[in-house]
């Protein structure tokens, strides 16, 4: 036990530091949403690039290092999608559940994942978890949008949400990095050095900075009022 609960201290320590700078105003909510919108909009796109381009393997290989683990998550999503759709029809009737159960399906793997396995795994562990990172919006949201057309028994509406979703889907800088990426890596392009100096200075920014805004945007919430 003692074993499993040391390493994740300092992560503890660090998104800590983010949650008490808000909760006390030493540091603005404001200022804690920029610093996770920056990680959302440079540093993660960033990390996936990195981790997609420099690691020595080519496409297939990177899909068959990941797939294990890729098919795991997927499965546990989709499952807590559907287990969240049933529990939210019970407890908000036809309110929300379509939102709730969408909610339900994404698992934090920006703001925890993300450190969880710089921190605390070896690096091949980042192959898989850049490409989690790249396809979890795009797949997640397609499946949300097939669930809801068929709960309100519209079929003929899933053309067009899935031209809505696809639209916005591949404007994510962090599913076009992951593609630039390993479209590079494949056609074997040489990335030039001082390119390289800020990706990687970036990047390694992403977890740190992922805790902290992590900490900061639990500030926000607290565990009374809505359910």
């Amino acid at each position: 036990m003692q074993d499993a609960i040391l390493p994740l201290l300092p992560m503890i320590a660090v998104a800590l530091l983010g949650y008490l700078a808000v909760r006390f105003n030493y540091v603005s909510q404001s200022v804690a949403d920029g610093l996770s919108r920056f990680l959302i909009a440079v540093a993660i796109p960033l990390f996936v690039f990195r981790y997609s381009y420099e690691n020595g393997r080519t496409l297939e290989q990177h899909l068959n290092l990941a797939w294990p683990m890729l098919t795991i998550y997927f499965v546990g999503a989709l499952g807590a999608m559907v287990a969240g759709l049933f529990i939210a029809r019970s407890m908000a009737g036809d309110g929300s559940p379509n939102l709730i159960a969408a909610a339900a399906s994404h698992a934090n793997v920006m703001h925890l994942a993300l450190p969880a396995t710089v921190l605390l795994l070896a690096p091949g562990f980042r192959v898989p978890l850049v490409i989690i990172i790249g396809l979890h919006g795009l797949l997640m949201a397609t499946i949300a949008a097939l669930v809801n057309d068929v709960r309100q028994t519209n079929a003929g509406n899933i053309p067009q949400s899935l031209g809505r979703v696809l639209s916005t889907q591949i404007k994510s800088p962090i599913l076009i990095a992951l593609v630039v990426g390993l479209v590079l890596k494949e056609v074997g392009f040489a990335m030039p050095g001082e390119v390289g100096t800020v990706v990687y200075l970036i990047s390694d920014a992403a977890a740190p900075v992922a805790l902290v805004a992590l900490g900061g945007i639990l500030a926000k919430y607290s565990l009374g009022g809505n359910m």
